[in-house]
């Protein structure tokens, strides 16, 4: 219950987080000091999608966490291969193929390598399986 409750705690800070993103990004960039028109169209935008993007991943890792605290090391470390590799990789591909990446699909992509993870990691630690794996330490 502690890693559930983790992740719905990370989701609500990373969501407050997000909706300074999403409401007062001008003044998010204002603390570093960037005012060139140019960097700043496209800080907006990132954050815009940081503001979605960070729920789902702050949720994924205290999963994954999870997972790996009872010992699942190998499930997490596939699902990372997954869509950071497959997915992520896998989704900017196809932007290429069909008609050229840029930033705003970069973006995407990553927000798909987010969700994408989240999704793995709770369907995993919804099956319980992990919770049951054997430890065995070394003296």
């Amino acid at each position: 219950h502690a890693v559930a409750l983790t992740a719905r705690l990370g989701g609500l800070w990373a969501a407050f987080i997000g909706a300074l993103f999403w409401l007062a990004p001008t003044q998010v960039m204002s603390i570093f000091g960037n005012v060139e028109p140019h960097v700043v169209a496209h800080a907006v935008l990132f954050l815009h999608f940081l503001a979605f993007s960070g729920v789902f991943l702050a949720m994924g890792l205290a999963f994954t966490g999870g997972l790996q605290g009872a010992g699942q090391t190998t499930v997490p470390m596939v699902i990372a291969i997954l869509t950071q590799i497959v997915l992520l990789l896998g989704a900017c591909q196809l932007f290429v193929s069909f008609g050229g990446l840029n930033a705003e699909k970069v973006w995407i992509s990553i927000l798909i390598c987010h969700l994408g993870r989240l999704v793995f990691t709770y369907s995993i630690f919804r099956t319980d399986s992990w919770a049951h794996k054997k430890i065995e330490l070394a003296h």
